[in-house]
């Protein structure tokens, strides 16, 4: 909206309310923006609530004095003149002196010198008369008197803003007083200007006001003479002559009079009697003689300044006249505000709190003008000018403002019935009228009488009963305000009362009773008359309504907020106020009682429905508040009084809010979060109680994270008060195994439903069991972890014997159930939620043993010998991308998913040739620390594309050779070059120079040291006891202590049986972290074996457990009437008895670690060789291939299983797998075919059954690679197909019988090319010129050769014939040859010449017409051969 747009409307509004004049109307609303609350702030001089446009803000600040800077002047004019950054007056020495002739051109750069020199902080103005501001006011002197000063645009600028704003800096700022007699000398001669410019103005027909403005302020010294000049120059004379026009106005005669009644005591009686008696007559007359229009103008205003400088001239000349100047200022002022117009009443209120102001703030030179307190008192109410103010618009905010005022100057004089008729005024008012009149109300009752207060009161106490919510809730509004501000205590104290009562009503709303006790509370915060002792006493009362059950939410807010209000009132916080509260009423009892209480409500109020958060308890609040504030409270009360929560009321909230039936999910999750919050404002055995009486009670399964939370907070506190636990930095220590508590937390493990609280627990129950033992209890480890592990198999046990003795019985006998229930529906009440539930159990023990052995296992940082099975064996392909910001390298790493983090550290150390103190790696902003090497890639969560950045330290960017890689004996690293491993890394993949194993380098400070000197000192063991050490630390891992003797292997085969996918998944992710299964192993080292002598050494390795099942597994395989590819196939056939498809993949599995070893030293290598020449040998590979089949897995089995199987099946086959495209592009395309993440081969060509094929589908290769074959062996027979001495008819059948079948090998598929022929050809006659012996120097033709040997060129026709022979036969079959051979190609032909086909050579060769009569002729095999013969005769 455009911002001068002035509404009709609103000018009409301002006209009613009594403005004459239409264009200042329009004016003030373009500078209000059309608001019309600030335009009639702009018309009465009030100040506006939104600012002005910038044009509009510039005309209403011309004549206003600006903001005065004035620092202490230096001693010296001349050190001010020097300094800078303070205000100072200084003379231009640039200025020329004022040319005296009457030129009247203004002089416009004096005046921006001087505006610059004026409007600013450090203003500095000249006071000579040669200088800016005295050739200004020459200037404008010399147009005043020649008439022309309003319109010329700079002297009028000049009068209007700079010389007010000159004169007010020099005349009132203190600092200028105590300059030199140089300075003021000049100020003086100023003056002296501006007193001849006041004169020349007066010469005018109108005063003009700015100007006469400047003549009344204060000027110190030589103020006489400046008088005496003023009426040398005629000036008395003047203003008496304006004085007595007949058409001056009420602003004239006070802008005329006003410099005189500042200076009144130093004017002469006679002058002044003679010259300004007659015109103050006038005045006195013009004023009583105003009439109702003359009210609404806005000059009016000016009445009071005149009045004001009459007096000050009265109480020199005329002191009996002062008393009748003060009666005429009333009356005029009662005259005005009885007026109907808003602006005369607004002028009358501006007057009447003028009048009040100036009697709390008297200015020096005013104080003479001030009406005493007592009249202006007596007149305010012997005149009833609060009644007549009243009968306005109070709807305007600025009158009421002026309304407030009076109230609080009348304060008790207030009378009841005025008081009583501004009460009733609001009635059928508007929201803003009543407003209004309430903060009238509220700003007088600051100095009530009690009788006042306690009418107004009854008052209210009315009005409430008579009106709406509406009303109340403004009601309440006035009330706080009256106790807030109110300067008696017994008004406060009846405002205070008023509230409680009102907050007590039955029928009363929520949102009243709660902005009531607001209201109480800001009384008894904000007021200062508030004692301590007022508070106490509605902390009694607080307390007894509590008791009572009444109001109990709000009032509860109330108690803790005027609880908080004493503690914060109190001097240094002293907490004992909560105490004394607690013990004189027993709160904390008292509220607990009140929740146990409220919560009986909430439940009878759902009868036999479902308790929640939002059921309504008394119609009012939801339940949920009420619990929430109770307990807020209680936690509030416990800790600010530093007071412990005694046993009986824990018990009774925690029976409320979590044992009972009745209570909601929400009480439970509250109750867990207030007590794990409120844990230090209970005493250790209230928390021991709880612990073991409440908390362990709950049942696991329900047990939600909150509650998890709550009993590992108790769990914590109290086996740390019977030290059982000790704290240390973060963590905490066990310092006793037996910890209370420990059995449920086994408990919530395996029954918890919730994964995330499961995780939480067990690594809880893993941080117990070993992490965070103390290292007196770690010096047994191999008994820790049996206990641990006994402890998994006897829960694990339970949880079988829950499901029957057999299982593979116990769930058919369940699948029966289900099967026959339709039938027999008793039979349908099968268990399953107790099955499970047991199901659960031993997926999260599985979770739990699983967990345990990446815990201790992670600590071990010394290369593994005896590997975990999932680090045996290649599992699928992972391409890692390596970037180093530091040396600007990036490259793909091949690594697979069961490779160590040490062995891919190792290639990325070989790649970048650094040291690896030198070297962290990142990935997903974590660190992948040293410690963490023993790890396999898939733990760490490392997929395919995953992003590897290396970070080098400050001396690893040196690129000089002589920087290497760390080559101990325990790295695996090959001493190769870098050349060469780095191809190596690249290209081949996991078949590389560098250690593939789950090794990394061994860190032992004293190791290092030693081996950086030479030698080792004497502390240090040798090589081979610290191999022997590193072993025994081996064989108490978790891990290997878990797999002796076998019996795991047969009880996890077992689990998988159930058929659970989790259990399935947890089994497989348990056998990765053990070693292999040792039975395996020795079955296939049997298999191996040409002699099975050895048979008994797998009890060796089982730990010679004689009553396993699994002996039946080395029986098979020993059993010599097996051959050796029965032996496979009992390991490998899912049918056999005790062999499942799970046992099938992990045997794959062994196989695989046994064919390609991950471990790449010398001895595993050959060991691999050896047990793979026997494996394929014993036709190992096509049993592997079989189970490919689909029939060789169940149809139901698990995907991921299946999807294993194959997975390993084509990883062993990989090796013999490549791949080749066959495009006529130029450049082929690159074709990505993994098998287990294994990559295939791409190749350009390759041999199948002895012929070569290209990918470009040309025979080009086949030819050349015939042509050369044929050569080679001819080489062979040189002797026989050279020798002279033997026929050439008996050589060329030789070499016809010997050497052409092996060039025409594969001919049939040959296509017809100008170049194959020629080199046909050419091998044609380098046989012939060789078998006869002729050097290529002998110059003979071909055709000469072809007559010694006596013979003609047949090959090509031989080769001809063939391929005809075979097509006919192809032809003839009607099978997928003769679709591959005649059939089309979808899409476009390709541009250029087009090669031909086997079909068109044929048919050009046949001369057989077109291809089709051609395919036809095939057809009848006697015409076929006959088109053979002829065109063999023909010899083409």
């Amino acid at each position: 909206m455009d911002n001068n747009f002035v509404s009709d409307e609103n000018v009409q509004t301002i006209l009613a309310m009594g403005f004459p004049s239409e264009s200042e109307v329009r004016r003030a609303l373009r500078m209000a923006k059309n608001d019309l609350s600030d335009a009639v702030a702009i018309l009465t001089n009030e100040p506006q609530t939104s600012p002005y446009d910038a044009v509009d803000a510039v005309d209403m600040e011309v004549g206003v004095p600006s903001k005065v800077y004035g620092p202490q002047l230096p001693p010296s004019y001349e050190e001010v003149c020097q300094e800078t950054g303070q205000m100072k007056v200084v003379q231009s020495s640039d200025m020329t002196p004022m040319d005296d002739s009457n030129n009247l051109e203004f002089p416009v750069t004096n005046l921006y010198e001087l505006e610059s020199r004026v409007f600013t902080e450090t203003w500095n103005i000249p006071f000579k008369k040669e200088e800016s501001l005295g050739k200004c006011l020459i200037a404008s002197t010399r147009l005043m008197e020649a008439g022309l000063a309003e319109s010329d645009e700079y002297c009028k600028r000049f009068v209007d803003r700079c010389m007010p704003e000159a004169f007010t800096k020099l005349l009132t700022s203190n600092a200028v007083h105590k300059w030199g007699i140089e300075i003021q000398e000049g100020i003086f001669d100023m003056l002296g200007l501006l007193v001849e410019l006041a004169v020349a103005s007066l010469g005018q027909p109108n005063v003009h006001g700015i100007i006469m403005d400047c003549l009344k302020l204060n000027p110190y010294g030589w103020l006489t003479n400046l008088i005496n000049k003023f009426a040398h120059m005629g000036g008395f004379d003047m203003v008496k002559k304006h004085l007595e026009s007949p058409d001056i106005d009420i602003l004239s005669m006070s802008l005329l009079l006003q410099p005189f009644g500042v200076c009144a005591e130093f004017l002469s009686p006679s002058v002044t009697n003679k010259m300004l008696k007659p015109g103050m007559e006038k005045a006195v007359v013009t004023i009583q003689a105003l009439e109702e229009k003359d009210f609404k103008e806005k000059k009016v205003g000016s009445v009071s300044n005149l009045l004001s400088s009459m007096k000050l001239l009265c109480l020199q000349m005329w002191p009996q006249d002062v008393d009748k100047l003060d009666d005429l200022r009333l009356q005029v002022t009662l005259r005005m505000l009885k007026s109907p117009h808003f602006n005369a009443k607004m002028n009358a209120l501006k007057e009447v709190t003028k009048l009040i102001e100036e009697l709390n703030s008297p200015r020096i030179y005013k104080a003479a003008t001030i009406i005493p307190a007592e009249k202006i008192l007596n007149w305010l109410v012997e005149s009833r000018v609060l009644s007549i103010a009243l009968e306005g618009n109070i709807d305007q905010a600025q009158y009421c403002d002026k309304i407030k005022g009076i109230v609080d100057f009348l304060g008790a004089k207030l009378s009841l019935d005025e008081l009583a008729m501004i009460w009733k005024m609001q009635n059928g008012q508007t929201n803003n009228v009543i407003d209004n009149i309430h903060s009238i109300i509220a700003a007088a009752a600051v100095k009530f009488e009690p009788s006042q207060v306690e009418h107004l009161i009854h008052l209210i106490q009315k009005k409430w009963q008579d009106d709406n919510d509406r009303v109340r809730e403004k009601l309440l509004s006035l009330i706080g305000k009256i106790g807030k501000d109110a300067k008696v205590p017994k008004t406060t104290t009846s405002a205070l009362g008023l509230l409680w009562d009102l907050a007590h009503l039955p029928a009363l709303s929520t949102t009243l009773v709660e902005q009531a006790l607001d209201e109480h509370h800001a009384i008894l915060s904000d007021s200062y008359s508030v004692k301590e002792q007022v508070k106490l006493q509605y902390v009694n009362k607080c307390v007894e309504d509590i008791k009572k059950g009444a109001c109990v939410l709000p009032i509860l807010r109330q108690l803790m907020s005027i609880s908080k209000n004493i503690i914060k009132n109190t001097l240094q916080k002293d907490k004992g106020v909560i105490n004394e509260i607690n013990k004189g009423s027993d709160v904390i009892k008292l509220v607990t009682n009140s929740l146990v209480k409220c919560h009986k409500l909430a439940v009878a109020a759902v009868g036999d429905g479902q308790l929640k958060p939002s059921t309504m308890v008394d119609g009012r609040y939801p339940h949920s508040d009420y619990v929430t504030t109770h307990l807020n409270f209680l936690k509030y009360f416990l800790e600010e009084g530093v007071i412990y929560l005694p046993w009986n009321r824990a018990r009774d909230i925690w029976t409320t809010l979590v044992a009972n039936p009745k209570a909601c999910e929400w009480d439970r999750e509250t109750c867990y979060e207030w007590f794990r919050n409120g844990i230090m404002d209970i005493d250790p055995e209230t928390q021991t109680h709880m612990f073991q009486k409440e908390v362990l009670k709950i049942d696991p399964s329900k047990l939600s994270e909150n509650g998890f939370k709550c009993f590992k907070c108790l769990f914590e506190r109290v086996n740390q008060y019977e030290h059982r636990l000790k704290n240390a930095s973060s963590s905490m220590v066990v310092e006793k195994v037996e910890l209370v508590g420990l059995d449920y937390l086994w408990e919530i493990c395996l029954h918890v439903p919730d994964e995330g609280i499961a995780d939480q627990a067990i690594q809880m129950l893993l941080t117990l069991s070993y992490t965070n033992l103390s290292p007196r209890l770690k010096k047994e480890p191999v008994s820790l972890h049996k206990k641990f592990i006994n402890e998994c198999y006897t829960r694990l046990e339970t949880a079988m014997m829950g499901l029957g003795g057999n299982v593979v019985a116990q769930t058919v006998s369940n699948a029966t159930k289900v099967v026959t229930a339709a039938v027999v529906p008793d039979v349908a009440n099968v268990p399953l939620p107790s099955r499970s539930i047991k199901h659960l159990a031993i997926e999260r023990l599985l979770w739990i043993a699983e967990a345990y052995i990446l815990s201790v296992e992670e600590i071990h940082s010394v290369p593994r010998v005896i590997l975990p099975h999932g680090a045996s064996f290649h599992g699928y392909q992972l391409n890692l991308l390596v970037k180093c910001e530091a040396l600007k390298q990036e490259f793909t790493l091949q690594c697979h998913s069961n490779e160590s983090l040490g062995s891919v550290r190792q290639k990325v150390l070989v790649q970048l040739n650094q040291p690896m103190d030198h070297v962290q790696m990142h990935t997903n902003d974590k660190l992948l620390c040293v410690t963490k090497d023993q790890l396999l890639l898939h733990q760490l969560d490392l997929t395919d594309a995953s992003i590897l950045q290396v970070h080098l330290g400050s001396s690893s960017t040196s690129k000089s050779g002589s920087t290497s890689v760390a080559t101990s004996s325990s790295s695996g690293l090959s001493s190769g070059s870098k050349e060469g491993s780095s191809k190596d890394l690249t290209e081949a993949g996991d078949a590389t120079s560098v250690n593939l194993g789950f090794s990394v380098p061994f860190s032992n400070p004293r190791l290092s040291s030693a081996a950086s000197t030479g030698s080792f000192s004497k502390e240090t063991p040798s090589s081979a006891s610290k191999q022997s050490y590193d072993n025994e630390q081996e064989k108490m891992l978790p891990g290997v202590v878990m797999a002796k003797g076998g019996e795991v292997f047969d009880m996890l085969y077992n689990l998988t049986e159930l058929e659970e996918a989790k259990i399935t998944k947890r089994v497989q992710k348990l056998l990765m972290l053990i070693p292999t299964d040792p039975a395996v192993l020795e079955a296939l080292d049997l298999i191996s074996q040409k002699s099975t002598k050895a048979a008994g050494s797998s009890e060796d390795l089982s730990g010679g457990a004689k009553s396993s099942p699994r002996k039946s597994l080395a029986a098979t395989v020993s059993n010599k009437s097996f051959t050796p590819k029965e032996k496979m196939k009992f390991l490998f056939d899912s049918s056999q008895p005790e062999m499942s498809a799970f046992r099938v993949l992990y045997n794959l599995q062994v196989l695989s670690g046994k064919l390609m070893p991950t471990s790449e030293d010398a001895a595993s290598r050959a060991s691999a060789t050896a047990f793979c020449a026997e494996f394929l040998h014993n036709g190992g590979l096509s049993l592997v291939v079989s189970v490919l089949q689909p029939e060789s897995l169940p149809i139901d089995i698990n995907y991921e299983i299946r999807q294993g199987c194959y997975s390993i099946c084509l990883q062993l086959a990989r090796k013999k797998t490549e791949v080749m495209v066959v495009s006529r592009k130029q450049e082929l395309p690159i074709i990505n075919i993994h098998i287990k993440g294994t990559r295939l081969k791409q190749k350009d060509q390759f041999k199948y059954l002895g012929s070569l094929i290209s990918s470009d589908g040309r025979n080009n290769s086949e030819v050349a690679s015939r042509i050369a074959q044929a050569k080679t062996n001819f080489q062979k027979m040189k002797t026989v197909l050279t020798n002279k001495n033997i026929s050439i008819r008996t050589r060329r059948r030789a070499l016809e019988c010997y050497i052409e079948p092996i060039l025409m090998y594969g001919c049939e598929a040959w296509t017809r090319s100008k170049q194959t022929q020629k080199k046909l050809e050419a091998t044609e006659m380098w046989f012939l010129r060789r078998m006869l012996r002729i050097s290529w120097t002998a110059k003979k033709t071909n055709d000469t050769v072809l007559e010694e040997a006596h013979t003609t060129r047949l090959l090509i026709s031989k080769i001809r014939k063939r391929q005809a022979t075979f097509f006919g036969h192809v032809m003839r079959r009607e099978k997928l040859e003769n679709l591959v051979t005649t059939g089309m190609l979808e899409g476009k032909r390709s541009r250029g010449k087009q090669r031909e086909k086997l079909i068109e050579g044929l048919t050009d060769w046949l001369k057989a017409g077109k291809s089709l009569e051609a395919i036809e002729a095939t057809k009848d095999r006697k015409k076929w051969r006959t088109m053979i013969a002829n065109a063999v005769k023909q010899g083409t």
